[in-house]
């Protein structure tokens, strides 16, 4: 028989049956309470098993899940690279058919307006202008042309510090981090 009521509300009605069970002037739980209340433990425990089972199959599904995304961020990388080479090759004969017309006297002059265009039906060679800016020295740059960049803070440093100063990392009497202590419940 599946029991539909939630886990949360199983508890809650053992609690209420515990509350109601004990004789309040002896604080002892009367005799017929014990099977009602072993009812309820049991009822409590195998909804908990059941959302356990369900937190499991979770758990599988979400490692299948990341493994073939894992799967398919290695083939997007290995695509990546592949696209780099092709990028890089593509560049290469680029830069080559530009050396060779500037020798044969077709690439216009730097400072020209009119540029001049190459091409059939299979591909078009343009020449553009473009700018860019040089850094000679980024230690000379005022700072309102510097970008801030904050670290995060070494978390294992900290711990590590921690665990040798009594749990805690003060500065005066101030204290700025602590040791948290957790306590996780792990699905298998």
């Amino acid at each position: 028989m599946l029991n539909k009521q939630t886990l949360y509300a199983l508890v809650d009605e053992l609690e209420r049956e515990i509350q109601r069970s004990v004789d309040p002037e002896t604080g002892e739980l009367s005799e017929d309470a014990f099977g009602r209340i072993d009812k309820l433990e049991m009822s409590v425990k195998d909804k908990a098993l059941n959302v356990g089972a369900y937190a499991s199959g979770l758990v599988g599904e979400a490692e299948r899940t990341e493994a073939i995304g894992k799967a398919i961020k290695a083939q997007a990388e290995k695509h990546m690279e592949r696209g780099k080479r092709l990028r890089k090759q593509a560049d290469e004969w680029v830069g080559y058919i530009d050396r060779h017309l500037e020798r044969a006297g077709i690439k216009p002059a730097p400072r020209q307006d009119m540029l001049e265009e190459l091409g059939d039906e299979r591909v078009e060679l343009v020449y553009s202008k473009s700018m860019g800016v040089d850094v000679l020295d980024k230690a000379k740059l005022p700072k309102r042309f510097l970008r801030k960049v904050e670290q995060p803070p070494d978390l294992k440093k900290i711990m590590d510090y921690c665990k040798e100063n009594d749990g805690v990392l003060k500065i005066g009497l101030v204290t700025v981090a602590k040791i948290d202590y957790r306590q996780t419940l792990k699905v298998k």
